[in-house]
């Protein structure tokens, strides 16, 4: 374990098996705080491996969409660390890549079910948690570069994203008073199963992709890991409301 800086703290991260979820996990763990997996998918491997370099861990299943296993993931932070002061509400899905005119509704409703409901749930109760607990703490949300700008063919998933965008701004200033500071960060293309999948179904989206970002490269998920773990430590104790995008300078033009 390197730089403990947020050393003694709880964090839950959602989404955690795979992805930009599990860096996540990975850099908190890193930097001090014990994690509570929580994934439709079997995050036990990551927390394997938590565990092995010394750190902490939990995993639990959960569907974010499922209010009442929402609150039961919270719960199981408070049973096992003891408290909780960090969420990281990564977990989402995409509709794949569709006209608007062509998304099929049920994609569109699960979309919207787990991206833009299921993070408001995790949101609620992690922040119930933090203020029966009076010490405040830090919530980041995943948003996406899509949520700023135009993406043609993702739609309903930006819809959702640019949604969370303004729930941050709202949670903020709600939760202030509590002590908890909500931020979101926006992921431009990033190497992770979501995209190889766009990719695979289009292939001509990864030279776009490429095309789009002035650094000219894809993002790493440790890059948007070490965002995470500095928005939720004490050295942004003065940033709140806000999203950062780390995407390459996609949304700067």
């Amino acid at each position: 374990m390197s730089d403990l800086i947020l050393d003694g703290r709880v964090a839950v991260v959602t989404g955690a098996a795979t992805g930009i979820g599990e860096g996540s996990a990975l850099a908190l763990a890193r930097a001090g705080a014990s994690v509570v997996l929580a994934d439709l998918d079997d995050a036990r491997p990551v927390a394997d491996e938590i565990i092995a370099a010394g750190g902490k861990a939990a995993v639990t299943r959960c569907d974010i969409a499922d209010e009442d296993q929402v609150a039961a993931v919270m719960a199981v932070a408070v049973e096992t660390f003891g408290r909780l002061d960090i969420l990281h509400a990564n977990a989402g899905l995409g509709h794949g890549q569709a006209r608007l005119t062509d998304i099929d509704k049920k994609a569109w409703d699960r979309t919207v079910s787990v991206n833009l409901t299921g993070t408001w749930l995790c949101l609620r109760h992690a922040a119930r948690a933090m203020i029966e607990q009076g010490r405040g703490g830090s919530i980041v949300v995943t948003a996406s570069a899509t949520g700023l700008v135009g993406f043609p063919l993702t739609g309903g998933y930006a819809a959702t994203k640019a949604g969370l965008i303004s729930l941050t701004k709202t949670a903020s200033m709600e939760l202030a008073e509590a002590g908890i500071r909500v931020n979101a960060v926006a992921p431009g293309p990033i190497a992770t199963d979501m995209v190889q999948k766009a990719i695979a179904a289009r292939p001509e989206l990864e030279d776009e992709l490429r095309r789009s970002v002035p650094l000219g490269r894809p993002g790493a998920v440790e890059e948007v890991a070490h965002t995470v773990v500095w928005l939720c430590s004490s050295q942004a104790s003065y940033i709140t409301g806000t999203t950062v995008p780390v995407d390459g300078g996609q949304v700067a033009g």
